[in-house]
């Protein structure tokens, strides 16, 4: 539509203008890869500023084989050119000098919008909700059908637009928008292998044990077994012995006790008391072990000796004391120098010793 002018012509109601298009190498504009921006000639600027439009401008791209909608960079293409992004050219079928129509439309903000990964590499990225937020910031418009890439970690990323809400096309310019993903292109779910059903834990059937069933014990630990020599070739004391050997010697004196006991007997019984004497302590002594004897055996035996001499004396008093008794010693007569005599000389009034 068109209305008159103060000078007589007619002004466009609406932008809606045909141009060739090109990629943005063409214009060295690598920057229009990372968006969905486009560049315009002067001469639309020209025809925008006199219409009545809504900011930011918005266009539709017409071509023989879909459409799209983008926003304006620059207007510093050359005359009836148009410079698009790569991937907008490759979603619409275009080559490069084709002819597309280009008119602005006013677009709704987007309230939600479903995107499809193109790749199974898009669940490789840490956060892809973040990494998204940043990347659309890019772009101004979404269109149910584009594929809209962008990069990041010098990889490419595509995503299709599969719904758009409150309708097929919609600005994300300053937009509230909730975003949400669909599975990604060859994605497979993993297979769960279900779980086994826990086992109930119940207390083990307690069973009888007879005592044969019983565990040997272990043999116990005892230390200090062996046998103990002194380094001076002396025999042990007692406190020294082990307590294997106390007892093997224990029960070697109670044994000599009773040989020597024995022997005591025989011989008071039969004889004098000087040959009965001599006798006994002979066959006492000879009982008692040489050698290494070791001393609570050699105490044990002299003490069953001694008491087996002590009853042979006791047996031949008799005899004893019919023997004549000696004289009895005469006192030595006191000297001069005895104490006796320094007495009564003290006693008689001499302090001179004569």
């Amino acid at each position: 539509m068109f209305q008159f002018g103060f000078g007589g012509g007619m002004m466009p109601q609406n932008f809606d203008e045909e141009y060739h298009c090109f990629p943005g190498a063409f214009a060295d504009k690598p920057e229009l890869e990372d968006g969905d921006k486009i560049l315009l000639p002067a001469s639309a600027l020209d025809t925008l500023t006199r219409l009545n439009i809504q900011y930011p401008m918005t266009f539709e791209i017409i071509a023989p084989n879909g459409h799209t909608h983008c926003s304006v960079l620059e207007f510093t293409a050359p005359e009836g050119t148009c410079y698009l992004p790569y991937w907008m050219m490759s979603n619409l079928t275009l080559t490069e000098g084709k002819r597309i129509r280009v008119r602005n439309v006013s677009l709704p903000k987007a309230t939600f919008v479903k995107f499809q990964p193109q790749s199974v590499d898009f669940l490789d990225i840490t956060n892809p909700r973040a990494v998204l937020e940043y990347k659309l910031r890019s772009f101004s418009c979404v269109t149910v059908g584009d594929h809209l890439a962008f990069s990041y970690n010098d990889k490419k990323y595509y995503l299709e637009v599969k719904d758009v809400k409150p309708q097929d096309a919609a600005c994300i310019i300053e937009a509230d928008v909730n975003v949400d993903f669909d599975a990604p292109v060859g994605y497979k779910e993993p297979e769960r292998v279900p779980a086994a059903p826990p086992k109930p834990i119940l207390p083990e059937v307690q069973k009888a044990k007879l005592v044969d069933d019983a565990p040997p014990e272990a043999p116990k630990f005892s230390s200090f077994t062996g046998s103990a020599v002194r380094l001076d070739g002396k025999p042990l004391k007692p406190s020294q012995a082990p307590p294997q050997a106390q007892a093997e010697d224990a029960m070697d004196v109670d044994g000599a006790a009773t040989q020597g006991a024995g022997a005591a007997s025989s011989g008071g019984g039969g004889g004098s008391g000087g040959s009965g004497n001599g006798h006994t302590w002979g066959s006492a002594a000879g009982s008692i072990k040489s050698g290494n004897l070791a001393a609570a055996e050699r105490r044990a035996a002299m003490l069953a000796a001694a008491e087996a001499r002590s009853s042979a004396t006791q047996g031949g008093a008799s005899s004893l004391s019919a023997a004549p008794a000696s004289p009895a010693k005469k006192a030595p007569a006191p000297t001069k120098w005895s104490k006796s005599a320094k007495m009564g000389r003290f006693q008689n009034g001499g302090h001179k010793l004569s």
